[in-house]
Order: C-alpha cells, then sequence, then structure tokens
C-alpha cells in the first residue's frame, strides 16, 4: 500500500515537475518574443531617425540650390532692367527668355522622379513576414480553409438528407 502511494506521489511529483518546466519554457519563450519586439521596434526607430535625417539634409540642398537660382534670376532681372533701360530689346528677349528657363529649373529642384523616389521610401518601411510567419500563417489558413469546407459539406448533407424526407 505504502508503495502505490509513494508511486502515486512520485508521479505527482514528475508531473508538477514537467508542469513546471513546461510553465518556465512557455515564459522564457514570452520574454524572448517581447524582447524581440522590443528590439525589432528600436531598430525601427533608429531606421526612422536616420530617414529624417537623410530627408532633412536633403531638403537643406534642395533649398541652398533653390537660392542659388534666386540669386541667378535676381542678377537677371537687374541685366534686364538695365537693358530696357537701354532700349536694347534683343537683349531683353534673351534675358527674359534666360529667367523663365531658371524659374523652371527652380521649380523643378527637388522633383527629380519624384513618383519612383516616393515608391522607394515607402517600400524601405515594408515589414516583410519571416519564414516562420509565412509558414505559421499558410497552415493557419489550410486549417481554417478544411475546417470551413467540412462544415458546408456537413450543412450541406444535412439539408440534402431533409429534402429527401419530404
Amino acid at each position: 500500500m505504502k508503495k502505490k502511494s509513494n508511486e502515486k506521489n512520485e508521479k505527482k511529483e514528475t508531473i508538477e515537475e514537467k508542469d513546471n518546466s513546461d510553465v518556465k519554457t512557455k515564459k522564457a519563450a514570452k520574454e524572448l518574443k517581447e524582447q524581440e519586439k522590443k528590439q525589432e521596434k528600436e531598430e525601427r526607430k533608429k531606421f526612422e531617425k536616420e530617414e529624417k535625417a537623410k530627408k532633412e539634409a536633403e531638403e537643406e540642398k534642395y533649398e541652398e540650390e533653390r537660392e542659388k537660382v534666386e540669386q541667378q534670376i535676381d542678377d537677371l532681372l537687374v541685366k534686364r532692367d538695365d537693358a530696357k533701360d537701354n532700349k536694347d530689346k534683343e537683349q531683353v528677349k534673351e534675358l527674359n527668355k534666360e529667367i523663365k528657363e531658371l524659374k523652371k529649373k527652380r521649380s523643378d529642384i527637388g522633383k527629380e522622379d519624384s513618383y519612383l523616389h516616393q515608391v522607394k521610401e515607402e517600400m524601405k518601411l515594408v515589414r516583410f513576414p519571416s519564414k516562420q510567419e509565412v509558414i505559421k500563417y499558410s497552415i493557419a489558413t489550410l486549417v481554417f480553409i478544411v475546417f470551413f469546407g467540412l462544415f458546408f459539406s456537413l450543412i450541406n448533407a444535412i439539408f440534402a438528407f431533409i429534402k429527401t424526407l419530404f
């Protein structure tokens, strides 16, 4: 009798030990996932800061270019006014043409391949699933397909059976 109770106690203890080890393993896995998420967030923030710094540097560069072009336009406007005072119509026409080209250039600064550039920037922000996630979600999808296929087949069979009764 004592042997049986000792064996039962030993079995209970081994079961409790297994349960405790399972709980510890689950806790460790959960903590690991939380650490991975935290690390991913930190990497994302770092990436976003770098991107923001790049954008700001790019905008500064474009602003400098715009200022240079503005200065060229101002210089040409002064020359044009001088040409008007001297009544040199040919030079006024040429200067107007140059001013127009510079204004167009100014408006185009920073717009090179803007759509494709934006697409590229957005694609940098896309987070693609890992191999494990793809497998996990694929299995989940297949399970749901099978489940609902069986469910609707069963419903169809039930209605077919009811129809044969009447």
